[in-house]
């Protein structure tokens, strides 16, 4: 049933607030209603700031801020479709809708109050009783809308919607604080997917390969217990500094102690030259291998990188090239990957 005094041409209805790329979308829309969804219609006309009054549909706090209207025909008809019309007033995109309304045989009204409604409609040219029971259930179909709406985590992607489930996620591992938002080189999705891991209690070494794989899309090893030297306090070293170290109670010989225990290593790659080049001390990949670090484990141990380049990506020596000593050269040929740089992270 087509809407009485609606017109489906959107072209003479227009004026310079609709554009033509929304005016086009309408038209096409107004002609094959019948293969639109009413969710998936809404969700369209709901990206364009202009339709909704730059608010989500149903956060209006007045009606007149949607230049959207809802409405449904009185009809006894059982619905073959979900958009019935779409048309264009001077003012509204009006949004004729089948199956959720007061009105048909899936309604909650009596059937014979529908039947009076299209009787004063169409044979009395009176849709006073219509237009009323509109005005009620414009607000009850774009709240069904939003109800709808908020449960699809995909929607909190779209255009002007509020990313809640992005928030959801985030509070996990305490990344929703709006002062770390967007800060640094690693995107919030990043750390959103990585949500599982980085929310973990006991953080391992084979999560942390598993985060580096995927992230960087290159072969990742984490080399535990790799030992350096520390250096050791000289109030430590000393007999009698203010009472503290005596020989067998916190005293030690040698200024450097040997641990085994707090230091791991990232070794990455084969690499192609480029990626071997973005993983050296001021790279832009060792800066976000970096943040990723202090994120999983925080400051707790120390740790480097070895970058390893690929046999065949292994540039010949040249020096008054391109390549850098100690970095990119090696003397004689290179029968096997280049494993031999490694990058401190301080």
């Amino acid at each position: 049933m087509s809407p009485v005094n609606a017109q489906t041409d959107f072209g003479d209805a227009l004026d310079d607030t609709w554009d033509e790329k929304l005016t086009g979308f309408l038209n096409k829309v107004a002609s094959q209603s019948y293969k639109y969804d009413y969710f998936s219609l809404l969700r369209q006309l709901e990206s364009v700031k202009f339709v909704t009054g730059g608010k989500l549909l149903g956060k209006a706090v007045s009606p007149k801020m949607e230049k959207i209207r809802i409405r449904q025909e009185p009809s006894l008809i059982f619905a073959p479709r979900n958009i019935q019309s779409v048309a264009l007033s001077p003012r509204y995109v009006e949004i004729s809708i089948n199956g959720f309304g007061l009105f048909g045989p899936s309604g909650p009204l009596p059937l014979h109050l529908t039947e009076y409604a299209y009787e004063r409609q169409h044979q009395h040219g009176d849709r006073t009783w219509t237009g009323f029971a509109n005005m009620l259930q414009h607000r009850l179909a774009v709240l069904f809308y939003r109800a709808w709406a908020n449960a699809q985590s995909i929607i909190s992607l779209d255009k002007n919607a509020e990313d809640r489930f992005g928030k959801y996620i985030a509070s996990f591992n305490g990344l929703d604080t709006p002062a770390i938002h967007n800060k640094g080189l690693i995107h919030e999705f990043a750390k959103r997917y990585f949500a599982g891991l980085l929310m973990k209690q006991s953080r391992s070494a084979a999560n942390l390969q598993q985060l580096l794989n995927r992230y960087f899309k290159v072969p990742v090893t984490i080399q535990t217990n790799v030992g350096y030297w520390v250096e050791v306090a000289e109030e430590k070293t000393q007999i009698g500094i203010m009472g503290n170290y005596t020989l067998g109670d916190g005293l030690l010989l040698g200024d450097k102690l040997y641990d085994v225990q707090s230091k791991f290593r990232i070794i990455i790659g084969p690499l192609t030259l480029p990626a071997y080049r973005s993983f050296f001390k001021d790279g832009i990949n060792t800066a976000r291998l970096r943040e990723w670090v202090r994120l999983f484990a925080a400051d707790e141990y120390e740790w480097d990188i070895q970058p390893v380049l690929m046999q065949k990506e292994v540039p010949l020596m040249d020096l008054g090239g391109q390549t850098q000593l100690g970095l990119t050269t090696w003397l004689g040929n290179v029968s096997r990957d280049a494993e031999d740089l490694i990058v401190s992270n301080h």
